[in-house]
């Protein structure tokens, strides 16, 4: 386990009767507190393998978990050239988004209903959802969608793919499962006042690509 940590329970096992050591040596979990190249995603999540309500990512320093306040480090994203990478808006009920005719940003971007500088075709109103949400504020392909910060990084040096493959986040701005209590909140590690919550699109925040090409 890395340094300044000890495994909760000496004596924990999962059901199976798998220690935090089998874990660790079977590359079951990474450090980072998610699946390893050893785990099965036939087997479901390793939190379903809890014992006495306690899993390995909750238990084993080789997993993420153990006796620590201290999160894993990372080196920090750099700003790349090129396209922003976006992602159309889900509806407020986190399922994908429609129009008041039904039509998804798929169908828009498919038909060429819009254009990505925000313009849309002769032939299309800017139809609403119940919301009064159009597909140029949703849709990536028609100007709108969410960017992630570009080169943003917390404290830790965790960029936004960090906490998505981590799940250490939830897209409606919570803490996801992954994120351990014993770390505090995610805004505890803002840079210059903004945390992923703000930052990322995966964790309910990030720009408009629009606004993201006026800054960047």
């Amino acid at each position: 386990c890395g340094s300044g940590c000890e495994d909760t329970k000496l004596d924990w096992a999962d059901p199976d009767g798998d220690t935090c050591a089998f874990y660790v040596a079977n590359q079951l979990c990474t450090p980072e507190g998610g699946p390893g190249s050893g785990w099965r995603t036939e087997w479901g999540s390793i939190v379903d393998f809890a014992s006495d309500g306690h899993s390995a990512l909750d238990v084993c320093c080789g997993c993420g978990g153990g006796n620590t306040s201290s999160r894993p480090a990372f080196i920090a994203p750099t700003p790349s050239p090129g396209p922003l990478a976006c992602t159309d808006l889900l509806n407020p009920w986190g399922y994908t988004w429609r129009d008041s005719w039904w039509s998804t940003c798929d169908y828009y971007e498919r038909v060429q209903l819009c254009s990505p500088d925000g313009s849309l075709s002769r032939y299309w109103s800017p139809y609403r959802d119940r919301w009064t949400r159009s597909a140029l504020e949703m849709c990536c392909a028609c100007g709108g969608g969410c960017v992630d910060v570009a080169g943003w990084a917390d404290s830790y040096g965790a960029g936004c793919e960090d906490y998505e493959e981590n799940l250490w986040c939830t897209d409606r701005g919570f803490r996801g499962r992954n994120w351990k209590s014993v770390w505090g909140s995610i805004e505890d590690y803002a840079v210059n006042g903004v945390s992923a919550l703000g930052a990322c699109c995966t964790c309910g925040g990030g720009m408009s690509r629009l606004e993201a090409q006026a800054v960047w």
